[in-house]
């Protein structure tokens, strides 16, 4: 018997044997039903509490923070220039064709056309999908079904931020999402004020200064943390949107000063890209999805100002970053110590083979 020979039937003892090529398999089996049933289990659950921990974990592991609020404030050539990710135009006029065989929509892009200032155009894309939310759970459809969804109430912040991003873009208009401690909502950019504007597409409102200048929400935030007057604009027509500042839904967004501490804005509005990535794996859980676009690249970081303000908010975001790297390196040793524990037998096994093994003498 030569080595090669050796080697070969050593090989094929240990796959008959199952020491590693069944143990490697069965692994990595029993790891994928685990984390796979994870996450259908909270797929089927409509538990808020869980979606919000998983939003918090992945946004722990998107955040990059900035000490410098001009970030926030860069106009969107120079978004486009420093990475921000924006869909591909053949995606957008894609999507708009689609948009016109559907009536309510056809209709709704023609008055948004037909409006050259952007705050009345801004404010006609909401009230074109939104009737308010915080009704039924929308956030694992399509995006054109979360679109009929919203004009009966339904959907969450996220969903209506998600919407408003794909008609802008559908109408020409350069948005953004922007985040506060607890609520999603749009920074829209007007080239005429040289600016972005703040618009809340759920509630429907936005704001202004004491002579009308309608705010950004940076200056939304240093308004709030420094107790200077700002004049909120109610332009919602739907019975589930905002009509003043009592309403339970502002109070629980923006009541407390404690909510503009955080400012955040993602780096990215490509929502067709997002979607597309989505239908593509329609058979997986949402969370799923949402971790496979991150491995892809395909949904943006997120950028957040850091300052004395918000310096707790920092803190535990970093100390939830290091709990789900150490968390993940953890799970990944206990799943590989299986397949290892066999590939150390195989070496053993190997070992003490070639230390009782004696090749042919040579004459």
């Amino acid at each position: 018997m030569t080595i090669i020979r050796w080697v070969k039937s050593s090989v094929a003892s240990n796959i008959r044997e199952g020491s590693v090529v069944k143990r490697l398999f069965y692994g990595a089996l029993w790891g994928g039903l685990l984390i796979g049933g994870l996450l259908i289990v909270l797929e089927r659950r409509e538990n808020g509490a869980v979606r919000t921990e998983l939003v918090a974990i992945r946004e722990s592991m998107l955040t990059e923070f900035t000490s410098d609020p001009n970030v926030l404030e860069l106009d969107p050539q120079q978004l486009i220039r420093a990475g921000f990710h924006c869909d591909r135009p053949k995606q957008v006029a894609k999507f708009r064709s689609r948009l016109l065989r559907i009536p309510h929509y056809a209709h709704a892009l023609a008055e948004i056309d037909g409006t050259h200032d952007e705050i009345q155009k801004a404010q006609r894309i909401v009230l074109s999908f939104s009737a308010g939310g915080a009704g039924a759970a929308i956030y694992r459809l399509p995006l054109l079904q979360k679109m009929q969804r919203t004009l009966r109430g339904d959907g969450f912040c996220s969903d209506h931020v998600e919407i408003f991003l794909a008609l802008a873009e559908a109408t020409g208009l350069w948005a953004r999402e922007v985040q506060n401690d607890v609520h999603s909502f749009i920074g829209f950019y007007s080239p005429s004020r040289h600016k972005w504007i703040y618009i809340d597409p759920m509630l429907a409102i936005m704001a202004t200064d004491s002579h009308g200048n309608y705010l950004s929400s940076t200056e939304i935030r240093q308004a709030r943390l420094h107790n200077r007057p700002i004049r909120y604009v109610f332009f919602g027509t739907e019975p589930g949107h905002a009509r003043s500042t009592t309403n339970h839904l502002f109070e629980s967004f923006y009541g407390s000063v404690e909510r503009f501490q955080r400012l955040a804005m993602d780096y990215g509005n490509n929502v067709l890209s997002e979607d597309r990535f989505d239908r593509k794996l329609g058979w997986a859980p949402w969370e799923l999805k949402k971790m496979l676009a991150i491995l892809w690249g395909v949904h943006p970081y997120v950028v957040s100002l850091a300052d004395s303000y918000n310096r707790d908010e920092v803190c535990a975001t970093e100390a939830l970053r290091w709990k789900v790297v150490i968390g993940g390196l953890g799970f990944a040793v206990c799943l590989l110590c299986y397949p290892l524990q066999s590939a150390y037998r195989l070496v053993a096994r190997c070992a003490r083979r070639s230390a009782s093994y004696r090749g042919p003498i040579c004459s």
